[in-house]
């Protein structure tokens, strides 16, 4: 289950290359659709100092999948994008930048073990809760309910694309969330199924406070992805709701008159770090952390003598002010939009864009051919 060794000398360097499973394992079998992570510790030093970042190759069945940047000390990859139904024998290399390499083999069997459900979550709940799932895979599998973070219960069952259900007892009023997966033994390996995430609400008649809820449960993601944050606000004594929405401490969209069905704050995470987005109603707010790693490729906006700078990152057509748009202490005019159709929409990624259809304009008041740029290079 382990693995180490060392490189060097060849073209014309001394540098030391161990390379070591920290896994645990060198065979398995996973779900599809379930996390396949591996750990690999590496480390390349030259005359005492380390040689910095490496690559990691990716090779499935001898076709090469990814080839990842991977800084030295313990790296963790998610097998799982890469691999298909069946068996999978998995070669991943480390290489240093002098070319010094070595090769840490997994073989890793992905079956059908899932789960699924149909559950209804953009409906308020006032009773005991029905939750439809419906379990795929031979052999005896234990089903998991976890309700707000605790397991509620479980239940055994052998049958295979049946659609079964799980009796909730009713909830205070509030949001909650529930996640629904199973395990089965297979040949003396014990398989997790995918896991199912929901996020839902219960209501009381005689409770009043405002209700944000979602099924948004990702905490980690590379840089550059769009991250799709869902929520449903419920407002008691009203079918809508005004809502903010802050990142990172900045409030980015204030939106009005927003119904109680499920919306989505699309983001697409470019800086590295911890990114917070926060939602908010009234007095009550969900907050949601996110780690962002680093990604292998830099797309950044220009920073150096800047002078615009637009972005539709949170806009929405539900706004106070949804014509509205300025850099800085340039305010742009947008007319003819009917912010319906057109203004602040998706596009096929789910990122907000400004679409200009028909007879709308926007105007920005910049002239950046204004003075002769010849002066300016004086």
């Amino acid at each position: 289950a382990g693995g180490g060794g060392g490189g060097g000398g060849t073209s014309g360097n001394n540098a030391q290359l161990m390379v070591a499973n920290a896994t645990g394992w060198i065979s398995k079998i996973v779900s599809d659709g379930a996390d396949c992570p591996v750990s690999i510790t590496w480390s390349s030093v030259e005359e005492g100092m380390p040689t910095g970042d490496g690559t990691a190759r990716i090779a499935i069945n001898n076709v090469i999948r990814a080839m990842l940047n991977v800084q030295q000390g313990t790296i963790t990859i998610n097998l799982s994008p890469y691999m298909s139904i069946g068996q999978n024998e998995v070669k991943i290399t480390i290489a240093d930048i002098y070319g010094n390499s070595k090769t840490i083999g997994f073989s890793i069997n992905v079956s059908t073990y899932r789960i699924t459900s149909s559950f209804d979550t953009t409906r308020e709940y006032t009773s005991a809760i029905l939750f439809p799932y419906t379990p795929t895979g031979v052999g005896a599998k234990t089903i998991h309910f976890i309700l707000d973070g605790h397991e509620i219960g479980t239940v055994e069952t052998s049958l295979s694309g049946r659609q079964l259900s799980y009796s909730i007892p009713r909830q205070a009023h509030g949001a909650h969330t529930l996640e629904v997966y199973f395990d089965c033994l297979v040949n003396g390996n014990t398989v997790q199924s995918n896991r199912l995430y929901y996020g839902f609400l219960c209501t009381d008649p005689l409770d009043n406070t405002p209700i944000i809820v979602s099924s948004f449960n990702t905490t980690t993601a590379t840089q550059y992805t769009t991250l799709q944050f869902d929520y449903v606000v419920f407002t008691p004594n009203s079918q809508t709701s005004d809502v903010t929405i802050a990142v990172n401490g900045t409030t980015v969209s204030t939106l009005t008159d927003v119904d109680r069905t499920q919306h989505v704050f699309p983001y697409l995470a470019d800086t590295v770090g911890t990114l917070e987005v926060v939602i908010s109603s009234g007095t009550v707010s969900k907050t949601f952390e996110v780690e962002i790693t680093e990604s292998n490729i830099h797309v950044e906006a220009e920073t150096n003598q800047l002078a615009l700078y637009l972005s539709s990152y949170g806009r929405s057509n539900n706004e106070a002010n949804p014509g509205t748009w300025s850099s800085g202490n340039i305010n742009c005019t947008l007319s003819n939009f009917n912010f319906v159709s057109d203004g602040w929409v998706a596009d096929d990624h789910g990122i907000t864009v400004l679409r200009v259809a028909g007879d709308a304009r926007v105007t920005i008041p910049y002239k950046p051919f204004a003075s002769d740029f010849r002066r300016r290079l004086a």
